[in-house]
């Protein structure tokens, strides 16, 4: 893919920041919370696919220092860093630059595959091919384990117009899979699954309190601001905001509305998994 089509320039210094801090948020030192730990003593060999500057698979190696565990990503920044953290800490872990299209591995070579929040990327027929070929790369019983998140419901107008922009966005370019009010994405990770072939689907939902004083609000507002901000390039070349001024102005107003004692919002995820 050229760098233009991505919501979000994959070499942005700026994202790796943002990447490593939503992280700490999302995995919070729990990089598998709905494995059992007789599961984790079968899982060896692990693949970490868009895996960024390397936050979720350097945390998979802390807990777990019998796994091995490989990262792959397009961006050369990103596994540069990934390469220099898991040095730094003697990880079981490497990074590989490597095109999601292009997943030059053997079959049958690991026990578990994870990817997350790969959406704002991904084409709506691609899902299917990635989702055949990393069963094709799984042992039997290995495990392929798919995370995504939803945009947040709010009671802030100017949060659910930028949500707007970015679903349409997404619908558009033939990213996002309903046209308007959500992406549609988390819905369809197990039947993504299921039609794939793999056995016992289990999905593993949570949400996070973004309302005002709440203790990740902080945290997560920020994370979605400077997501914004990258963003809005590609909102503006896909002609789904007329200006840059009007993106300013509803940018200040969410920002404000996330400053009132009256701000709710839940964040959803959802992570689905299957066995081969």
């Amino acid at each position: 893919m050229e760098r233009n089509d991505y919501f979000i320039d994959p070499e942005s210094a700026a994202e790796m920041a943002r990447l490593l801090e939503q992280d700490k948020l999302i995995t919070g030192g729990k990089p598998l919370p709905e494995q059992s730990a007789e599961m984790l003593e079968h899982i060896i060999d692990v693949l970490d696919i868009a895996c960024g500057p390397g936050g979720w698979a350097l945390e998979l190696s802390r807990l777990a220092p019998h796994m091995h565990i490989t990262g792959i990503d397009i961006s050369e920044r990103m596994i540069a860093f990934a390469n220099q953290l898991a040095r730094a800490e003697s990880a079981n872990a490497h990074f590989v630059k490597m095109d999601i299209k292009d997943l030059s591995f053997e079959e049958e070579t690991f026990d578990l595959i994870n990817m997350r929040f790969i959406g704002g990327f991904m084409l709506r027929e691609s899902w299917m091919p990635l989702i055949e070929k990393c069963k094709s790369l799984l042992r039997p019983g290995g495990i392929l384990r798919l995370t995504e998140s939803e945009a947040a419901i709010t009671n802030n107008a100017a949060q659910t117009e930028m949500t707007n922009y970015i679903v349409r966005s997404m619908y558009l370019s033939n990213r996002g899979f309903n046209p308007t009010t959500t992406m549609g994405i988390v819905n369809q990770l197990p039947s993504f699954l299921r039609q794939a072939g793999f056995q016992q689907v289990h999905i593993h939902p949570s949400a996070i309190d973004i309302s005002y004083g709440q203790e990740q609000a902080q945290a997560v507002q920020q994370d979605f601001s400077i997501a914004l901000q990258l963003l809005k390039p590609f909102l503006l070349r896909a002609n789904i905001i007329s200006s840059p001024q009007v993106f300013d102005d509803v940018l200040a107003q969410m920002r404000d509305g996330w400053s009132r004692p009256d701000y709710t919002g839940i964040w959803f995820l959802l992570t689905a998994w299957g066995i081969k």
